[in-house]
């Protein structure tokens, strides 16, 4: 992913040096962090929240995080700073099939789910989004994947 470079880059910059381990999950990387092995990761608050600390509730931006970083701090482990941009998930999928199909919202997403795949990483469909989207919707798709990040997006 592009931000890897960035990061890497950037600690270069600085006279530090960096390396980089692929496919690692976040609960296997918050291991390596609390347990010394690594120095620094990045990880998104929501993912933290919800899958390290198995929150199911759906706080504000700054509240959540004025509460991870209390968590976190009572494990020793510091919040250095948010990277700038919303931790948000978002359903996608090629305009000419959306066109084709009429979807243009979620709710019309439902209506054609049985006929269709979807994939997402492999924390996205234990995690309260993806309860709520079903709940809501309903979803029943023909198939559910569960892909590693490093295979669904070009790098």
């Amino acid at each position: 992913m592009c931000s890897r470079r960035y990061w890497r880059s950037g600690l270069r910059a600085q006279g530090l040096t960096a390396n980089t381990r692929e496919g690692l999950g976040s609960n296997v990387i918050f291991g390596a962090l609390a347990s010394n092995d690594i120095d620094v990761y990045v990880d998104y608050s929501g993912t933290l929240w919800a899958n390290q600390f198995h929150h199911t509730d759906i706080k504000p931006r700054e509240e959540l995080l004025a509460e991870l970083k209390t968590t976190l701090a009572s494990q020793k482990i510091t919040l250095l700073g948010e990277l700038g941009f919303a931790n948000a998930y978002a359903l996608v999928m090629p305009k000419k099939r959306a066109e084709a199909l009429g979807i243009r919202s979620i709710a019309d997403l439902a209506a054609h789910a049985g006929t269709l795949s979807m994939a997402a990483d492999y924390e996205f469909f234990s995690r309260p989004e993806w309860a709520g989207l079903q709940k809501a919707y309903g979803l029943p798709f023909r198939a559910q994947r569960q892909m590693q990040p490093d295979f669904m997006y070009a790098q």
